[in-house]
């Protein structure tokens, strides 16, 4: 059983909002399922304390749960996102409080920060890794609004972030040596 089963499984409240989620919106589950298999993989390059590796897994599995807060017609809308459809879709790091305040910093963190618009310094490496966790599974897997790149055409849109919105390169690099989630809910 990987990490991530035995989290969901044994953690009370992870699995409550595991199978809300689920039951919301199915896409968004799987993206952070298949981001949390790839975070037990990336962890053991990341070299950050084992007393983290939990936490990590745990914040990158929900990162996306202030979704459930943002309505279906626009989580499942099949194009491109208006204006005020984009604002409301950005609340959804800010909303995850509401279900992760009890939960270690580390998990909050996560979910508050993963699209926060920063610099690469004084920032939270563990936040950063997610980051990059969360880019590559958006763009390598087929979404309501758009179809699936190729790992190598994801890994060159990251390196383009990485340049101009302030990516922690490291990051894609050790995602690129991971053995990929592709095959996940293809």
């Amino acid at each position: 059983m990987c990490l991530l089963e035995e989290v969901i499984g044994n953690h009370k409240r992870t699995g409550e909002l595991s199978e809300e989620l689920k039951a919301y919106s199915l896409e968004t589950w799987q993206h952070g399922y298949r981001m949390g298999i790839m975070a037990e993989e990336l962890y053991h390059f990341l070299g950050f304390p084992e007393r983290w590796k939990r936490d990590f897994i745990t914040g990158v599995f929900l990162h996306d749960i202030g979704k459930l807060k943002i309505s279906k017609q626009i989580l499942e809308k099949n194009g491109e996102l208006t204006e005020d459809e984009i604002y409301i879709m950005s609340r959804h790091p800010r909303l995850a409080r509401r279900y992760l305040m009890d939960f270690p910093e580390i998990v909050l963190n996560i979910a508050e920060l993963h699209h926060v618009k920063r610099s690469t310094e004084n920032f939270p490496e563990y936040v950063k890794a997610a980051e990059a966790l969360d880019i590559f599974d958006a763009l390598s897997h087929k979404r309501v609004y758009k179809n699936a790149f190729t790992d190598t055409k994801s890994f060159e849109l990251m390196q383009e972030k990485a340049i101009h919105d302030g990516l922690d390169l490291k990051y894609v690099e050790i995602i690129k040596l991971l053995p990929v989630a592709q095959d996940l809910f293809a």
